[in-house]
């Protein structure tokens, strides 16, 4: 019983001690080849979010992409309650565009560590709709609207990473399990059609709501992230899918082109 139990041990011994051989052989990627199969892999995403720039106002609907530029978002419902402001906001039919003006700061995909870094610019973003809030500034300043509404940001940046999976096997292939952007953005303007008040009360709300721009800019803004963040992850692996890692790389040479054409089915 002894010498059967060494010999199923042994067995089983050698069994993980290959398995691990063949990943090792699979993930064995140090020093110069490493940082070129991470820039090929960055260049290979790039070209990605770039060809997708001319599709962005019809979308992709074969594989669930809707269109994002406009960016459409039917309702948005927020019920703010903070230092600032407590009040009731209710937005419809938001529309955001200028999203396709993006451009890449940087891309930068690492394999070993697993996660793509992002950092994107646009010149400008505007998101116009219908609005209905009801509430109090401060606590003292009352605040009702109903009606059109119009905001403008410029300086925006988008930013964040993307979770990396390698599966290895009888093939290495690669996968991107999350993608988690957020926005940040510089001045902003916003315009408030049908903002009652009337004369000078007016003119000391828009002041009022000037201040609180940024802040309700944020309220939706994580709306229209989510939106987009699904619509990149579903991209990025429709992609990724079609191919082993090296046969995706091999499609990127070291010194690429500024455009290498990477078609969408």
């Amino acid at each position: 019983n002894l010498a059967m139990w060494v010999t199923r041990a042994l067995v089983f011994c050698i069994a993980v001690l290959s398995i691990m051989d063949t990943k090792g052989e699979e993930l064995a990627i140090t020093g110069k080849e490493a940082e070129e199969y991470d820039e090929k892999l960055s260049e290979f995403i790039k070209e990605i979010l770039e060809n997708f720039r001319e599709q962005m106002p019809e979308g992709i609907l074969d594989i669930g992409i809707p269109p994002v530029d406009p960016l459409v978002i039917p309702d948005v419902n927020e019920d703010i309650n903070d230092n600032i402001a407590k009040m009731v906001l209710r937005m419809r039919n938001l529309t955001i565009t200028g999203i396709s003006k993006f451009h890449i700061e940087e891309l930068k995909a690492d394999l070993e560590k697993g996660f793509a870094n992002f950092s994107i610019s646009l010149p400008e973003l505007t998101a116009e709709g219908e609005c209905f809030m009801n509430g109090k500034i401060l606590g003292i300043f009352p605040l009702s609207s109903d009606g059109p509404f119009f905001i403008h940001v410029t300086e925006v940046k988008i930013a964040g990473y993307g979770d990396l999976n390698v599966t290895t096997g009888g093939e290495t292939r690669l996968h991107m399990n999350d993608l988690r952007l957020s926005l940040t953005f510089g001045h902003l303007d916003l315009e408030f059609k049908s903002l009652l008040g009337g004369g000078k009360w007016t003119q000391v709300l828009v002041r009022l709501l000037t201040g609180l721009g940024p802040n309700l800019f944020q309220h939706f803004h994580k709306e229209a992230m989510a939106e987009l963040n699904k619509a990149l992850l579903i991209l990025i692996n429709k992609e990724l899918d079609k191919g082993t890692l090296s046969e995706l790389l091999d499609q990127i040479p070291m010194a690429p082109p500024k455009h290498v054409k990477i078609k969408f089915f």
